[in-house]
């Protein structure tokens, strides 16, 4: 089962996910290193049984993505993805292409009060058009999938603390996490004949800066490090998601490595998932 719920997770990696709390839990680091740094180029290879499989390449403008390249174990081009944001900020649409260069997927987001309140995703590659429909009310945020007759796909309901963070998640399957000043400490997730617990990790030196500190918030327009799956994932918080701590591993979820510069940016991560995946990032900054 464990292993199974990896697979579902990495699958849901590549979809868009979006944040959903105003608090940054980077609120006290130095400002100076928010646009102290900029990329020149962030890529990741995907390696499986010890054979790469692919290769996705970012491209930015002032370390905000705007380009997703993904390419084969050959280096030929196999996708690309296009993210375009509003004036403040915000994500309010991304075009997938195939590697013939036609349109798979339009995701468009519309927002209230900074808020993502619903996004329309037309999928030429199904020939349909789904929708998540996200509302909040006090201490809980509820995201439904339906189709266009209505139906309801997938529902998922997050329960916020006080701090406002996701500590809690639940679409079936519960995931709860033990949040400590915004830093997941431990994990739980209740299948219907299996619980899962472990521990999280973390470096204590360095602390992150520069651009990667925020490179998804960056990405999906929103300050914070909770995330919700638009597909109604199981709450996570062992990848792509911005912690004030590197975090060093997860159980068995996730596992990295780091590799720094003289200045403290990560330079390469190493992460490893269930000892059988492995994706390697490359970080650069412009001189």
């Amino acid at each position: 089962m464990l292993k199974n719920f990896t697979y579902v997770s990495l699958i849901f990696l590549s979809l868009i996910f979006l944040g959903c709390s105003n608090s940054d839990t980077n609120q006290n680091q130095p400002e100076k290193n928010k646009e102290q740094f900029f990329f020149s180029k962030v890529s990741y290879d995907n390696i499986i049984g010890g054979e790469l499989r692919a290769t996705v390449e970012f491209e930015f403008d002032k370390n905000k993505v705007v380009v997703k390249n993904g390419f084969n174990a050959s280096g030929e081009q196999t996708s690309t993805r296009t993210y375009a944001y509003n004036d403040k900020g915000l994500l309010i649409k991304s075009t997938g292409f195939n590697q013939n260069g036609e349109i798979d997927i339009i995701n468009t987001f519309n927002y209230e009060n900074g808020n993502v309140t619903s996004v329309e995703r037309i999928r030429n590659i199904f020939m349909d058009t789904i929708y998540n429909v996200i509302s909040y009310s006090n201490n809980l945020i509820e995201n439904e999938l339906i189709n266009t007759k209505g139906d309801r796909l997938i529902f998922t309901q997050h329960y916020l603390n006080e701090d406002g963070f996701i500590y809690k998640s639940d679409n079936g399957i519960t995931a709860e996490i033990n949040l400590i000043e915004g830093l997941p400490i431990s994990k739980k997730i209740v299948y219907p004949d299996n619980v899962v617990e472990f521990e999280h990790i973390y470096l204590e030196n360095p602390i992150p800066i520069g651009p990667w500190k925020n490179f998804w918030s960056n990405l999906y327009g929103n300050l914070n490090n909770q995330i919700i799956r638009q597909t109604g994932g199981v709450l996570s918080h062992e990848d792509a998601v911005d912690l004030p701590k590197y975090i060093i591993s997860a159980g068995s979820q996730v596992q990295r490595e780091y590799e720094f510069n003289a200045e403290g940016l990560p330079i390469k991560i190493e992460k490893t998932f269930n000892n059988d995946f492995k994706s390697i990032w490359t970080i650069e900054y412009q001189n």
